[in-house]
């Protein structure tokens, strides 16, 4: 065992909750504590992810103590997501930089000077992945670490989290990748395993039975004429034994593992937010 190694805590930010795992340290790590804590609303003025950070310094010293790193999954809340078209244009990181920040612009149609925004290569030619988040929300996820104790590894988005765990399932000419949170849906189309279209929305309670209408309209959007392809659907938090509606959509649900939300990620491959 390298001296070097430290147990690993895994962190899942959301709007209502935050879910700590502690795994040990070493190659076969196993999972020593897991609690799901909720967040309370935030007050007036803050932004949903304060209340969060609030109750993960409170927390993190009832895990156990001691130095551990961090791997942090941001919430889809707290994410903006877009597809840069290739450019020949770029040449280097800084007019890649500049590029993403004008297509996020356009995308949201707002000043998006403070966002932070990594890009996932989709190799050469294709469209590529772009997350971007609050600088103030990794300002204070630094902040926390610092006063836990904790060195804060990595800092992922929750959809390519989750992708990276099932990505050797979501293989095939035409897969739709839906991943579901509460009041929240977020709908991609990848094609040989590039992404074609990503889509993130507000939902309700009722999100389910509006899945193959919501399906429906991304497919024509999509220019695929009647080809449906594989819709595989990541929604821990609906119960097993929901039946998926009636239609022409023949849904392959993604099981977290009993007793868990998110799959705990390892060997993680995609958009780090975190520099270093």
């Amino acid at each position: 065992m390298l001296p070097l190694w430290r147990d690993q805590l895994h962190v899942e930010l959301f709007p209502d909750r935050v879910n700590l795992a502690r795994l040990s340290r070493g190659w076969q790590q196993q999972e020593i504590s897991r609690k799901t804590l909720p967040c309370g609303e935030p007050e007036a003025g803050e932004a949903a992810w304060e209340a969060g950070l609030r109750v993960l310094q409170a927390e993190v010293p009832a895990m156990g103590g001691g130095r551990m790193d961090a791997v942090v999954v941001l919430s889809n809340h707290f994410v903006r997501y877009a597809l840069i078209p290739w450019s020949d244009q770029v040449s280097n990181d800084s007019e890649e930089q500049a590029y993403v920040r004008h297509c996020f612009s356009v995308t949201y149609n707002d000043d998006a000077d403070n966002l932070v925004m990594r890009v996932s290569p989709n190799g050469y030619g294709a469209m590529q992945v772009a997350s971007a988040v609050d600088q103030r929300l990794l300002d204070g996820l630094e902040r926390v670490a610092g006063v836990c104790n904790l060195r804060l590894n990595s800092v992922q988005p929750h959809l390519m989290s989750v992708f990276n765990q099932w990505r050797r399932r979501l293989s095939g000419p035409m897969v739709w990748f839906v991943l579901a949170e509460q009041d929240k849906l977020c709908i991609s189309l990848l094609k040989h395993g590039h992404w074609c279209s990503l889509r993130t929305m507000k939902s309700d309670n009722a999100w389910l039975t509006k899945l193959p209408n919501l399906l429906e309209r991304e497919l024509r959007l999509s220019d695929n004429g009647t080809e449906r392809g594989k819709v595989f659907l990541f929604a821990p938090e609906v119960a097993k034994n929901v039946a998926f509606p009636v239609s022409d959509w023949a849904v392959n649900w993604l099981e977290a593992d009993p007793g868990q939300g998110t799959p705990l990620v390892k060997n993680w491959i995609g958009i780090d937010l975190k520099d270093g």
